[in-house]
């Protein structure tokens, strides 16, 4: 699994479109990680942020805020999103993410009930 962290001196950074750098994570089947940074070297924005990215094949995107356009285009790329983490440990939240133990954005989404707004 190859996770990518929107991140800043290790921690996870508060917004994916502007974030100063991203954390790539390789995770191996025994749970092993091989780390790399990669420095942004493009505009602000969640396009350029994504464009930068697309080269490594990612699964997976760990942010704080992650705009619904941001993830919409991530997500069908086939990256699944795991926004709402900004200040945590990038280490620490990657390895939770590939244990299964955060939900993503989609899995969120799925459970949300919208029955209430349609009450009569």
């Amino acid at each position: 699994m190859r996770i990518a962290v929107s991140a800043e001196n290790g921690t996870v950074f508060k917004h994916f479109g502007t974030s100063p750098e991203f954390l790539i994570i390789d995770y191996d089947d025994s749970g092993n990680a091989k780390t790399q940074t990669v420095e942004r070297t493009c505009k602000p924005g969640h396009n350029p942020a994504i464009d930068l990215l697309e080269p490594y094949n990612i699964d997976v995107l760990i942010g704080g805020e992650v705009c619904l356009a941001g993830i919409s285009r991530l997500e069908k790329l086939g990256v699944t999103v795991y926004s709402g983490h900004g200040g945590k440990d990038a280490m620490d939240i990657a390895g939770q993410v590939f244990r299964g133990e955060v939900e993503s954005d989609a899995q969120k989404r799925a459970r949300s009930d919208i029955s209430m707004i349609h009450r009569k």
